[in-house]
């Protein structure tokens, strides 16, 4: 009488608790028995693919179409229908990228949209994600400079631009970079002009709200 057993059930390069943000993963079943049939793989208790088996390794695609919280099981059986199950896996599927909104370059002092060359900029961004992992802001004032930012979660941050690094005429370019723990990137630019301290009080240049590309 043969016994199947499931030697081994592992995930293809990935461990247990893993984040996704794509939706087909590969596993693999190493399984033994001289007369194996087939491998099942269960998401949440529920069937989700049926493949013929090998005695040996089985790789097989699983297809997760939905974000969310998933228990894996496999389970192999022979031709006479005797069943062994695997201990499971727990993933988690993520495709959607942080969002991000009121991406703003105000002046420090004052919240003004008149940025000039003797004038601190303040630049703002609200970002939210359920998984959010690591922020990274930077500006190219004087030069591309990245700064990683310390998270509180989901909420608005900041970074300043110091007077010192603009230039009347210059037209900064500044950028978020929101990554979430399965890997989704948020990368979006903004750009403003900065107006000249010596003539804005006779003509007005300054520099304009958020532009985004």
């Amino acid at each position: 009488v043969n016994s199947q057993t499931i030697n081994n059930f592992n995930l293809t390069g990935k461990l247990n608790n893993t984040f996704y943000n794509y939706a087909n993963i590969s596993v693999t079943i190493n399984a033994t028995d001289l007369f194996l049939r087939n491998i099942t793989i269960y998401q949440n208790n529920k069937s989700n693919i049926t493949s013929l088996a090998v005695n040996g390794s089985n790789n097989i695609i699983v297809n997760l179409t939905t974000d969310g919280n998933y228990t894996l099981v496999a389970e192999a059986k022979d031709r006479i229908n005797s069943i062994n199950s695997s201990y499971f896996y727990n993933v988690i599927i993520d495709t959607n990228i942080p969002t991000a909104s009121n991406a703003l370059n105000r002046t420090a002092s004052g919240n003004s949209t008149n940025i000039l060359d003797n004038t601190d900029v303040n630049l703002t961004v609200f970002i939210g994600d359920i998984y959010f992992d690591r922020l990274n802001i930077s500006h190219n004032a004087s030069g591309w400079v990245n700064h990683s930012i310390t998270l509180r979660g989901n909420g608005t941050y900041h970074l300043i631009i110091k007077s010192a690094n603009l230039t009347s005429g210059e037209v900064v370019g500044w950028k978020y970079d929101a990554f979430d723990l399965a890997g989704n990137q948020l990368d979006q630019i903004n750009t403003f002009t900065v107006g000249s301290s010596a003539t804005s009080s006779s003509s007005g240049e300054s520099g304009g709200d958020t532009t985004s590309s």
